[in-house]
């Protein structure tokens, strides 16, 4: 069984060395590779990541102008059907760069045996076994923010801000999403929800590393928006 982690970086020129320090350590019990996607970076982002790409056989890196973690994610995606066949049991994790779950997501389908079927796995902040170290404002926002979804969208997922763990085969036919924003993830999840087993899973959510990019206004209007955008464009599969 092979997993590629697919890594959107936007300026992280400072964490991409965290990462791949943490991905080693895991690498030694797993069949591991691990695609960089930058994404508008303006520092050292993705120098950095074809400087590991040089080093690491097991490491990729594309780049992208577009910004947005859906732009992201559609590209890696792209890239990881260029990698791998539709027949390759292959496992895709897309995940931030400072792997704000540190392992605690794939680790416990590795342990709970549950990489062997087809279902579309979420990180979930808001499982009753995740452990969360964020403030209150933030938690408050990942309930409220369900709560549009839930009466725009009728999505029940709880959280779809985590990260995505799904068999590349699952989705291999997947049209390019249009939410280039953080919004992909919805978009990705209301196509799929109907056809695909979409499971949450606990997760340990650490302290931060560096400060947060989450503004709550911002992201609201935002949200708002995009759902009803959502509801109105996208079709299930």
């Amino acid at each position: 069984m092979k997993i590629l982690y697919i890594v959107p970086c936007l300026n992280e020129e400072n964490v991409i060395d965290y990462f791949f320090t943490e991905i080693c350590k895991f690498k030694q019990d797993c069949d591991v590779s691990v695609l960089f996607v930058d994404n508008g970076s303006v520092d050292k982002t993705y120098l950095k990541a074809q400087s590991l790409r040089e080093k690491h056989n097991w490491i990729f890196a594309v780049s992208t102008k577009t910004k947005g973690l859906g732009a992201a994610f559609n590209l890696g995606l792209l890239k990881a059907r260029a990698l791998f066949t539709s027949h390759d049991p292959v496992w895709i994790v897309f995940a931030a760069v400072d792997l704000p779950f540190g392992f605690t997501d794939i680790n416990y389908l590795i342990r709970n045996k549950l990489l062997a079927s087809d279902s579309f796995y979420v990180g979930s902040k808001s499982h009753k076994e995740s452990i969360i170290a964020r403030t209150y404002l933030r938690r408050f926002a990942t309930s409220f923010f369900y709560f549009l979804r839930k009466q725009i969208l009728s999505l029940e997922i709880k959280d779809t801000q985590g990260s995505l763990i799904f068999k590349l085969s699952t989705i291999h036919q997947l049209a390019e999403l249009k939410c280039i924003n953080h919004l992909y993830s919805v978009e990705l999840l209301y196509k799929i929800s109907s056809k695909v087993n979409v499971v949450e899973i606990p997760v340990n959510l650490k302290a931060e590393i560096r400060p947060s990019r989450f503004n709550v206004i911002k992201e609201l209007l935002t949200t708002v928006k995009g759902l009803i955008w959502i509801r109105k464009n996208v079709k299930k599969i």
